[in-house]
């Protein structure tokens, strides 16, 4: 594939940034932006919570973020044609199909010698077999055990603007390249003649197990990419629910990484959790587990709520294993202190669930007379606090993940304390109440006057 031109990238970056209202690219950034993005580069992006003050130097890094990605990226995933006597997925031994609905045609992609073909009692599959499961549904809040190698590129990034200016989440690829596929060769090995060819684009977030070995793996083994892994994941994750109505159906897509469950060679711990199969069908089996605080349960799950601050882990179970090698999800949230489940919300749709979205987001104001002061935020249903937080404000303005709510009336309040960690005392509190109903997107911003006085909330319904 030849290299597009200068000329070629510069329009489409023009038309990009001109689209999402991003400003003007001066003339001749672009080469500028090339070199940028083809020096070193850290391995990972990581989301800021405001867009910083940018000058001409910033729309540089602008421009190479979006240079990378149009030179960079692989192809597009293309369809796999199956010809006859493909192997099947293999059932793993004592597993027993379960479930009504048909397995699709497995892909032609046999799986590699250099990986088991079983790994946690689930067999182990190909990415190209993983895309048929996909694009069939059948990894929709199911999962699967996927090989591949996988591929990872930096990216120079600005900081994202606050919600609801930005549209990325956690699950459409901010900052995010990398790659899982079938074959042993990296996409960005030759950055002007990017490799074509299947592959996944895996997330690991909150809530994956076994990334610690990855990175381990990685930080010993510098520069030896791609490195042959296994995942266990699954797409249709509930936090498709936090992305904007124009980009859930490709936050659906996105393949979440529950376990990396081998790395180059080398089986991971997988983690256990008492009381998380309470009640669970015989064949489950937990395939990650998350130490958080309740009130954090919303980043990896929106629809369990819990607003205090008291310890829980949120485990990952699969059910048993099906013919194609796929398993039913389920979130199970258990309280460290008296091993009582919580919550346990499965992760196949619930076509009675449509929430509207809630974005809470401040404006900052001279504070000089308060030390690292915060803005704290509660979302309250009947009297009673079910989610808190914390908008983090850098460069003026900040706002938090956007909230799935249950069509309903809710109270929203923000304060500032002098404190990060909220045992400051509450002061210029501010109140309102909202109706939401599903499928609406409603933006709230909390603003003060200058030094002191209660604060207001200004906001759109979309």
């Amino acid at each position: 594939m030849n290299r597009p031109s200068d000329e070629d990238i510069e329009a489409r970056v023009r038309t990009y940034m001109s689209d999402r209202g991003e400003g003007e690219v001066p003339p001749g950034l672009v080469a500028a932006a090339r070199s940028q993005a083809q020096g070193p580069v850290p391995r990972s992006g990581s989301r800021r919570p405001a867009w910083a003050a940018l000058g001409s130097a910033a729309v540089v890094i602008v421009v190479a973020s979006l240079v990378a990605l149009l030179v960079l990226a692989p192809k597009p995933i293309v369809p796999v044609s199956v010809p006859s006597g493909s192997p099947t997925a293999v059932v793993p031994s004592g597993a027993t199909p379960t479930g009504s609905s048909a397995a699709p045609t497995a892909s032609p992609v046999r799986l590699s010698d250099t990986f088991p073909k079983e790994i946690v009692g689930m067999p182990v599959q190909t990415v190209a077999q993983a895309l048929t499961l996909i694009a069939s549904g059948r990894l929709d809040g199911r999962s699967a055990a996927v090989a591949g190698y996988y591929d990872s590129e930096g990216l120079p990034c600005p900081y994202p603007e606050p919600y609801p200016q930005s549209r990325e989440t956690v699950l459409n690829g901010y900052c995010h390249l990398t790659t899982l596929r079938d074959a042993a060769t990296s996409p960005f090995d030759d950055l002007s003649n990017p490799i074509p060819g299947i592959g996944l684009e895996p997330f690991l977030l909150a809530g994956t197990s076994g990334s610690d070995a990855l990175d381990a793996h990685l930080s010993t083994s510098p520069g030896l990419m791609p490195v042959p892994v296994i995942f266990i994941g699954h797409v249709a994750d509930p936090r498709a629910w936090q992305c904007f109505a124009e980009l859930r159906a490709e936050c659906r897509q996105t393949f979440v990484v529950d376990l990396v469950a081998w790395v180059d060679g080398s089986p991971t711990a997988v983690p256990s959790l008492a009381g998380a199969l309470a009640g669970a069908e015989p064949g489950s089996s937990v395939v990650s587990v998350t130490a958080l605080t309740a009130s954090d349960v919303p980043s990896i799950d929106p629809r369990i709520q819990f607003a205090d601050d008291s310890a829980v882990s949120l485990a990952s179970v699969r059910g048993p294993v099906d013919a194609d090698g796929t398993a039913q999800m389920s979130h199970v949230v258990v309280d460290d202190a008296s091993g009582a489940v919580l919550a346990t919300k499965s992760l196949v749709d619930d076509p009675a669930y449509a929430p509207g979205l809630l974005v809470v987001s401040s404006v900052d104001r001279d504070r000089n007379e308060a030390p690292n002061p915060r803005v704290h935020f509660s979302v309250q249903r009947a009297g009673t606090d079910i989610l808190t937080g914390v908008i983090e404000i850098d460069q003026f303005a900040g706002s938090v993940l956007p909230a799935a709510l249950e069509p309903g009336d809710y109270g929203l309040r923000a304060w500032y304390t002098s404190g990060s960690d909220g045992t400051g005392t509450p002061t210029d509190v501010c109140d309102t109440t909202i109706t939401i109903g599903s499928g609406d997107e409603i933006a709230l911003t909390a603003t003060w006057p200058p030094k002191q006085g209660s604060c207001t909330f200004d906001g759109q319904l979309r």
